[in-house]
Order: C-alpha cells, then sequence, then structure tokens
C-alpha cells in the first residue's frame, strides 16, 4: 500500500499545485484511507502495543496528521518525506 502511494505522488509530479492537490484527494486520500482502516483493524485485534509489531501499527496512528498533510499541501513531496 505504501509503495502505491509513492508511485502515485511520481506520476503527479509534473501537475501544478492545484492539479497535484486535487490529484492526491481524488487518487490518495482513498488509499490512505484504506491503510488507515487496516491499520485500525489490525489494532483492534488484540495486538501488543510493546512489540515489535505493535509499535509498527502505532506509531502511524499516532502520527496520522502528519502524514495525511500531503493531500492538503501539494508542495509537500512524498519522495522528501520518504528520505527523513
Amino acid at each position: 500500500m505504501i509503495q502505491k502511494i509513492y508511485i502515485m505522488d511520481r506520476s503527479g509530479k509534473e501537475l501544478s499545485l492545484a492539479k497535484k492537490k486535487l490529484y492526491r484527494d481524488q487518487q490518495m486520500r482513498p488509499v490512505l484511507n484504506e491503510l488507515r482502516q487496516w491499520i485500525d483493524s489490525e489494532l483492534q485485534q488484540g495486538v501488543e502495543p510493546k512489540r515489535a509489531y505493535g509499535k509498527a501499527l502505532s506509531y502511524p496512528k499516532i502520527q496520522w496528521p502528519k502524514l495525511i498533510r500531503i493531500l492538503d499541501f501539494p508542495q509537500i513531496c512524498s519522495i522528501l518525506l520518504h528520505t527523513h
């Protein structure tokens, strides 16, 4: 799913900021929503938060508001986010 988001972002990199925002909203938002649903579903199944898998799922949930900023700010490049 994450790879799909990066591929989508690369596909829209030549668009103007306004078109990139629309593109991300139409193409990436559903994928990010699906990712969030999957994370929530996994966590609801009783994953232990102290174990590696639980930590891996909890981190994006906690950071979710920051993660989805890419949808509202087309000048943010997901490739840059990926390298930090």
